[in-house]
């Protein structure tokens, strides 16, 4: 069995190997929005519906944010790009996630509250 550990300001994540694959998805990508479809098949190995998909990873992100807040953080970590799927980033609540740029064009999004997405 792999070993894993994941700490939030010292204090350690008790996750489950699902949410730890879904992070570490998330992590070899910092502010890079990872497609639902890679990250349900990476941390997931999931051959489901898109849908049904969507609907794993929502509650397994949640638990994951969950869990960072329990640690002494906030929810401000994982976000969800609504309808693309989602990034590791560290940023203000109600922030915007940088997507990328070119010269001097910046493309971003505002961050989707996950209780309320309806996809």
């Amino acid at each position: 069995n792999a070993r894993y550990q994941v700490t939030f300001a010292g204090t350690r994540l008790a996750l489950t190997p699902a949410e730890f694959r879904i992070l570490a998805c998330l992590a070899r990508r910092p502010g890079r929005v990872v497609p639902t479809d890679t990250l349900s098949n990476e941390a997931l190995g999931s051959s489901a519906g898109a849908k049904q998909a969507k609907d794993v990873l929502r509650v397994h992100v949640r638990r994951i944010r969950n869990k960072i807040r329990e640690a002494g953080g906030s929810s401000d970590y994982i976000w969800n790009i609504r309808g693309v799927g989602y990034m590791l980033e560290r940023r203000a609540a109600g922030g915007r996630a940088r997507l990328g740029s070119v010269g001097g064009l910046e493309v971003a999004a505002d961050e989707e509250d996950e209780e309320t997405e309806s996809d």
